[in-house]
């Protein structure tokens, strides 16, 4: 029982870490966008 739950804390973890880089990386794309758009008009 005591493994599974630091299992599970540790993939929680490894979740949130995947998830902030994916919202960095969007952000960053969303802010290229904007930028790009920004230069044109």
């Amino acid at each position: 029982m005591e493994r599974r739950q630091r299992y599970f804390k540790e993939d929680l973890s490894d979740v949130f870490e995947r998830k902030d880089s994916l919202l960095a990386r969007v952000r960053e794309e969303y802010v290229n966008e904007r930028d790009a758009f920004f230069w044109k008009g």
